[in-house]
């Protein structure tokens, strides 16, 4: 088989000490190279590595590319499917921790188990076709150190058990198809002016957004359903609070809007200026 290789440039931050340019912009290479068997192996400077495997079982590609055989490949990038995720679903849990773990997850469609992120080391997760994460999300940096992330991109994420945004350099957290989420967290985001799920209608127990200092603005027009007790008899509450630039009637007009009592409510310290 013709062996052929292209070479990616991303967008990475160095990390290091006070003379290693911490938080400036480096180009890392990233070649894929196609194997005897089919397969596509990436490797990046920064010392990771993914499979990405050809489709088999004569399931449509997305975009016509063959599989093995001659048969067409399952959904996916030029008709491949990441080895993490036959058929479009990860059974199980995935952790992104490098650029090589975002490349294998790219065309997944379902993780049945939980999807963490570290955020350290680079700036932005793409993750297009990803629909439904049915337990937790979880997109942390650490309390000693923001993460590098500031880019997150779920256009199609519709359904998350638990979502969890902690520590992160995030600017905007965007979830255009986000409808259903049991448990909701969004705290100490330090660069975090605007949240925006458009679609979100239920939030099932608790919603919490604290402690982000430059939040602004929260955009959750169709929210209304939720806010019940979880199996121990715990949740139910909605928590806005303490979002120095957030205005304080931004949060009680959202709480406002929902057509059942939360158990518990907490909108103070949202210190922005009402419009």
């Amino acid at each position: 088989m013709k062996k052929t290789v292209w070479l990616l440039v991303v967008l990475m931050v160095a990390c290091g000490g006070e003379d290693s340019g911490v938080g400036k912009a480096t180009e890392t290479l990233c070649s894929i190279a196609e194997q005897t068997d089919g397969s596509k192996l990436i490797t990046c400077d920064d010392g990771t590595s993914a499979v990405l495997r050809d489709g088999v079982d004569g399931l449509a590609g997305r975009d016509g590319v063959d599989g093995m055989d001659g048969a067409p490949g399952p959904v996916g990038p030029a008709g491949v499917v990441p080895s993490v995720c036959p058929n479009g679903a990860v059974s199980g849990s995935y952790t992104i921790e490098n650029l090589a773990s975002v490349a294998n997850l790219a065309a997944c469609r379902i993780i049945t188990g939980d999807l963490e992120i570290k955020t350290v080391g680079f700036q932005k997760v793409s993750l297009p076709d990803l629909v439904t994460v049915q337990g937790r999300l979880i997109i942390e940096g650490s309390d000693s150190r923001n993460g590098d992330l500031t880019v997150l991109e779920l256009p199609a994420l519709a359904r998350v058990g638990t979502l969890n945004v902690l520590y992160t350099s995030l600017r905007e957290l965007e979830l255009p198809e986000l409808q259903q989420v049991e448990y909701v967290l969004v705290a100490a985001n330090p660069g975090l002016a605007a949240i925006d799920a458009p679609k979100l209608t239920t939030v099932r127990v608790t919603l919490q957004i604290a402690v982000n200092n430059r939040l602004t603005a929260i955009s959750m027009p169709a929210l209304s359903d939720g806010f019940g007790l979880n199996s121990t008899g715990g949740g139910g509450q909605f928590n806005v609070f303490s979002n120095a630039l957030l205005p304080a009637c931004q949060a009680q007009a959202l709480l406002n809007q929902l057509s059942v009592v939360p158990v518990a409510s907490n909108t103070t310290g949202n210190l922005g200026t009402c419009p």
